[in-house]
């Protein structure tokens, strides 16, 4: 229901020059899921038990 309401309330208002910045946005959202992956997996790795056993 509520997206039909939306839909009414942009009809003729929201072109394709008014959906740059959020397809920016939705991109620099991507960016950044992509580089909080990429840091999980390192400090997921630098957390790792160490296959080293030490001597005590």
């Amino acid at each position: 229901m509520k997206i039909v309401q939306l839909q009414e309330a942009l009809r003729g208002f929201f072109t394709g020059h008014h959906a740059t910045i959020p397809a920016m946005m939705l991109d620099n959202i991507d960016r950044l899921s992509a580089q909080t992956a990429a840091l999980d997996a390192t400090i997921a790795e630098a957390v790792a038990p160490s296959p080293i056993r030490w001597r005590s």
